[in-house]
Parts: C-alpha cells; structure tokens; sequence
C-alpha cells in the first residue's frame, strides 16, 4: 500500500495502480485486492481485525463508486 505507484502496488482503497497510466496514481478499473498482503508492516499478534477493517472501509468506497456509475 503506498500514496502511489512509486511507493506501492495498491493505493489505501486496494485498487491496483497501473503501470502504463499517465498519471502516479491511476488505478486499473474494477481490479481490488482486499487481503493482508496490501498492508505495508507486520502488524502484531492477531491482524484480523486490522485487515477486516480495511476491507471494509473499502467495500463501502467501491460501493459509494457503483452508485454514482449506475445513476
């Protein structure tokens, strides 16, 4: 996870950034990955809270995306 193609291959929603886009942060469409491999660190003991939460946070923002496309 990273601000853009530079620093990672997902940005904080887990849309994967594509290599051949004009600008940093341009994002392949429809293409998330939502699992513990986005997050940059260890996190400790039990992530699972951590990872469902973001997870989470990114099914609310994709679902924010497919209603603004389907209006």
């Amino acid at each position: 996870m990273g601000h853009d193609r530079r620093c990672g291959v997902v940005d904080h929603y887990g849309r994967v950034y594509d290599p051949t886009s004009k600008k940093l942060k341009g994002t392949y469409k429809g293409l998330r990955i939502l699992d513990g491999s986005i997050v940059p660190m260890s996190l400790g003991f039990n992530p699972m809270l951590t990872i469902g939460a973001l997870a989470m946070r990114s099914a609310e923002q994709l679902k924010g995306e497919l209603s603004k496309e389907s209006s």
